[in-house]
């Protein structure tokens, strides 16, 4: 497959000596955050521009700008133009503060910072998953069933609709490619597993709106919240099953350690015999108080971390290596700012049967 040039690729190069800063002093790296400031995230500007001091490089500040302009005159039938495209337009909603009407939580700096390391997370996701195809820059378990259920446990959905339907049209998007390409078949499994990825996501969806509405969640849907992980599990051992010699009829059943860890490195610059990495961690337990049925409760979700450093580019790191480094403590630090809402990782380090258990903590 030949490499393509991507927006994000193109934004870092641009970011870069020769186009930003000076023979004595050059920006040789460019930041994860320079993409999502770009894309329109006030946090991710001001950090460059207070915390980094990246318009200490000369022609920094203008070349951002252009590049913010270019985005900007995208339409949408740009941004809807392929998979890769589509799932940055489906991070965009999440670049904007949250105005009045939106729960308290959520229009704080600390969740700013939350959702900027989600956009960081999920971007380093999509560069993992297209390390081939893109140009680099260079210079829980299923509960079991009930006659009579319990009481529904109180549950919340993080109230992004934009971003859901987004990510909702990113599925039927790829769900319809796999058609035409004869590589599913309506009613086969894998085309099977997309409807239910979709009716999740469009539930999400539906499920923000009365939130934001100050309408109540119905009891089913509180149902359909708790059997929310063993969903997920079972759309990833679909999709697992379809590739795999052994089928696996649970998530510690996969056979492969590194496919089940949601840890994950990939390179995405080079400069000086040095590769900028972009990691994701494991997950991080978030704890935010929320409103419910005329309350203010505490709950618990997850969330991720997010790590940025440079590594020798003639010993680039693969997931397994740097699953190794998580499970041994070796870590590069994760970047300042997100002290903002995450606590230090604590003693304990993750086995590969503690599930989402990472020694880190999230407080909004």
């Amino acid at each position: 497959m030949g490499q393509r040039f991507i927006p994000d690729s193109r934004m870092m190069q641009e970011l870069v000596w020769d186009k930003v800063g000076t023979k004595e002093n050059k920006r040789y790296f460019p930041l994860g955050l320079d993409v999502f400031a770009v894309l329109g995230n006030p946090r991710a500007a001001q950090l460059l521009d207070v915390v980094y001091k990246q318009p200490t490089y000369e022609n920094y500040l203008s070349q951002r700008k252009m590049l913010t302009d270019e985005i900007v005159a995208l339409s949408p039938a740009d941004w809807q133009q392929n998979l890769y495209y589509g799932w940055m337009y489906c991070l965009l909603p999440l670049q904007t503060p949250r105005p009045e009407g939106y729960p308290a939580f959520m229009r704080g700096l600390a969740w700013q910072d939350k959702s900027l390391v989600t956009s960081l997370g999920s971007w380093t996701e999509l560069r993992h998953d297209t390390l081939l195809y893109a140009k680099q820059s260079s210079v829980a378990e299923c509960g079991g069933e009930f006659e009579e259920p319990p009481p529904p446990t109180p549950g919340y959905v993080e109230p992004e609709v934009e971003a859901y339907e987004r990510l909702s049209w990113l599925l039927k998007l790829n769900k319809a490619g796999l058609l035409q390409r004869k590589l599913a078949m309506e009613g086969d499994e894998l085309a099977m597993s997309f409807d239910e990825f979709i009716g999740l996501v469009d539930f999400l969806a539906a499920a923000s709106r009365k939130e934001l509405r100050n309408q109540p969640l119905s009891k089913d849907d509180l149902y359909a919240l708790e059997r929310y992980g063993g969903t997920l599990e079972w759309l990833m051992l679909a999709m697992n099953n379809l590739v795999a010699e052994r089928p696996s009829d649970s998530w510690w059943d996969i056979e492969s350690k590194t496919d089940r860890s949601m840890a994950l490195v990939a390179d995405v610059h080079t400069a000086n015999a040095y590769a900028l990495e972009e990691a994701v961690g494991n997950a991080a337990e978030i704890w935010v108080v929320v409103p419910f049925e005329g309350k203010l409760i505490l709950t618990r979700g997850a969330t991720f971390t997010y790590y940025e450093f440079k590594h020798p580019a003639d010993d680039r790191l693969t997931d397994e290596a740097w699953q190794e480094k998580l499970k041994a403590g070796t870590t590069p630090p994760m970047p300042d700012w997100t002290r903002n809402f995450l606590l230090p990782p604590g003693p304990n380090v993750p086995s590969e049967e503690d599930g989402m258990s990472t020694g880190e903590e999230s407080g909004c």
